[in-house]
């Protein structure tokens, strides 16, 4: 009985303090999106660049889709447990 309470336990501390890795790698992928699109929207995208936008972009919406109806705060919640 011991056992499984210690277990029991385990598993609801490491539940309630693991990050969300699905949605670390939307915020990731958020990121590069906009980093890439400043920079090609300064000087002016190539053919090549927009190709590579539109991938990031589609990655970003893959990666996000899960996310849409998220509320802010959550959202921020979640973020910042992404970057502990």
């Amino acid at each position: 009985m011991k056992y499984i309470l210690i277990t029991l336990s385990i598993l609801i501390i490491t539940a309630c303090s693991s990050k969300d890795d699905q949605f670390c790698e939307c915020m990731t992928a958020g990121e590069e999106l906009s980093i890439y699109g400043e920079q090609f929207m300064e000087r002016g995208p190539s053919e090549e660049e927009v190709k590579k936008w539109e991938e990031l972009r589609t990655t970003q919406s893959t990666a996000c889709l899960d996310y849409q109806e998220m509320s802010g705060d959550e959202m921020r919640q979640r973020k910042e447990e992404c970057e502990k």
